[in-house]
């Protein structure tokens, strides 16, 4: 190697050595250096933000209070097709609970009744109370916790709701029950039974009356409350007519859907609708006289198979 080769050698070298201990300078812990503000910034920035702006603190409160719902109750003035039967037009509720319904009656006792809700919002809501209501009745519903055992509604246990400023969601509501209104509807359906035979399956409207009958299966037995007004339904009346009978010894026929039947049809404080113009739509009032009288219902022509006992009961 001459004089001039190893002039740029050396010169090569120092630029070498010059430029790595720049770079191990460069990298070394500082006020502005790649360990000092790689870590510094990505620990405080990432983690302060993270705890403070957007993690832990932050998205505590979102999740908690601004991801659900307030909970609320909306009801309107209504009118009854069933005086026992009430429709609360909105719900929201943040757990499972109830919907309420109280009213007062006439003789100093009050009706209630509570349907079931789910999370969320629901629309609606129909609500069984225990006895009718009359004409101008206010009524009020409420939103319940379900605190209990879980689908019973338990009074004192499953306790009201309240907004976070203390208020109960509730609202009320007036009904108007026109004259002649039924308490309860029951739907009389002709089935073939296990045996080959024409038996009834009867189910109660509102549901919450389904405890009047005494099983789901074949023929049960109805109960009846004293001087309430039912409606019997039977969209088969003209092969499976409905009737209402006394049947000691033989049966006698008080009140039918076959036109101009019935010993007791035309009695004014009972009220019968034979369900002939009425697509089998049956309505009567149980009245002192009917009361006296009655203790079956059957089918006009299956009256062997199609029949069971009604039992009376005073409210």
């Amino acid at each position: 190697m001459d004089s001039a080769d190893r002039a740029v050698f050396r010169r090569a070298l120092a630029a070498g050595v010059l430029a790595a201990a720049i770079g191990v300078w460069s990298g070394c812990p500082g006020d502005g250096g790649g360990n000092d503000g790689g870590q510094d910034s990505g620990q405080d920035s990432g983690q302060d933000s993270g705890s403070d702006a957007g993690g832990n603190d932050g998205g505590g409160d979102a999740g908690s209070d601004a991801g659900l719902p307030d909970p609320s109750i909306t009801a309107q003035d209504q009118t009854l097709t069933l005086a026992t039967d009430l429709t609360v037009a909105g719900v929201t509720a943040t757990e499972q609970g109830w919907v309420v319904v109280t009213a007062a009656l006439g003789d100093g006792g009050t009706a209630t009744g509570a349907t079931a809700v789910a999370p969320g919002t629901s629309a609606g809501v129909h609500v069984g109370v225990t006895d009718p209501l009359a004409d101008g009745t206010t009524a009020t519903a409420e939103l319940h916790r379900d605190l209990g055992t879980a689908g019973t509604y338990e009074p004192g246990t499953d306790t009201l709701v309240t907004k976070d400023g203390g208020a109960p969601v509730t609202a009320s509501f007036r009904v108007t029950v026109p004259a002649g209104t039924p308490a309860v509807r029951y739907t009389f359906a002709p089935t073939v039974g296990g045996g080959g035979f024409f038996i009834w399956r009867v189910s109660a409207t509102p549901a919450s009356f389904a405890s009047t009958l005494s099983s789901t299966g074949d023929n049960p037995t109805l109960t009846l409350y004293a001087g309430w007004r039912y409606e019997a339904v039977d969209s088969l009346f003209s092969f499976h007519p409905f009737e209402m009978a006394n049947s000691t010894g033989t049966d006698t026929v008080l009140l039918s859907q076959k036109a101009g039947v019935g010993t007791l049809k035309d009695d004014p404080t009972i009220g019968w609708v034979d369900g002939q113009s009425t697509g089998g739509v049956s309505r009567f009032t149980l009245s002192p006289t009917l009361q006296s009288q009655l203790n079956l219902y059957r089918c006009g022509v299956h009256f062997s198979t199609m029949r069971a006992p009604i039992t009376i009961q005073s409210r």
